[in-house]
Parts: structure tokens; C-alpha cells; sequence
């Protein structure tokens, strides 16, 4: 049994050797706006020739005006759709506003591909903008 054992090791080796070969990481910073908002999302994520990966990822919207000028507003909706993946939070808002930055992380089991356009809605006050992200980290 020893000798078998001895026999398969150099075999296992240089199969897990060689599988480890095959994965990579990659880290996309995703950017773009609208007339009142901003959103970014880092992406950082592993994949290998078996499997479609999986990765983590920072979404953050941004309103671009002052805090004050979301008073009459009582949450804020927001999400983003991947060709693999979506996401949609609401985030309630303090009375007065104090924040105008609002972040989700999260992570699934796929990856996002380099020249994707992802799509970003943001709903408040009974208003609603959609615009897309471009891949700024090429």
C-alpha cells in the first residue's frame, strides 16, 4: 500500500500543480452617471478554465448635490443589472439627510467580463434615473 501511495503522490502533485495554473484574478472598476447620481462598483474575482469563478463586489451610488436637497426624501432605491447578476437595495434617509453616498456589498458565483455595460436605475422623491457603467479599469 505504501508503494502505491508513493507511486500516485508525484501524479496528485502535479495535478494540483497544473490546475492552479489555470485560475486568475481580476479586479474591474465599473464607472459613469447620470444628471443627479454617480455610481461605481469594484469587482474583484477568480476564475479557471472549469468553472465560471465567482467574485465580490462594491456598489456605490452617489448623489450629486448637497444632503439638504434630499429633505423631502424618505428612501432611496437603487440597483444594477450584469449580464450574471443583479442587485436592488433601499437605503431609509435620515431627517435632515446626512449622507448622499450609499454602498452594498456582496459577492455570487460568476463573473463579470471586462467589456460588460452594466445597468444602474436610481429611484427617490418619486423620480427615477437609469444610465449604464463602462468598464474604466481596461
Amino acid at each position: 500500500m505504501n508503494k502505491a501511495l508513493k507511486a500516485f503522490a508525484p501524479f496528485l502533485l502535479s495535478v494540483l500543480i497544473l490546475s492552479a495554473c489555470n485560475t486568475y484574478s481580476h479586479k474591474y472598476k465599473f464607472s459613469g452617471e447620470s444628471e443627479h447620481w454617480e455610481a461605481e462598483i469594484l469587482f474583484n474575482g477568480t476564475e479557471d478554465k472549469y468553472s465560471r469563478g465567482d467574485s465580490n463586489y462594491v456598489f456605490t451610488v452617489t448623489y450629486k448635490g448637497l444632503p439638504e436637497e434630499l429633505a423631502s426624501t424618505d428612501e432611496i432605491t437603487y440597483s444594477f443589472e450584469t449580464d450574471l447578476e443583479s442587485f436592488s437595495g433601499t437605503k431609509k434617509l435620515s431627517d435632515p439627510p446626512t449622507e448622499v453616498s450609499f454602498t452594498s456589498k456582496g459577492g455570487s458565483s460568476g463573473t463579470v467580463s471586462a467589456d460588460e455595460q452594466i445597468a444602474v436605475n436610481v429611484k427617490w422623491n418619486g423620480l427615477e434615473e437609469s444610465f449604464e457603467l463602462e468598464n474604466i479599469s481596461k
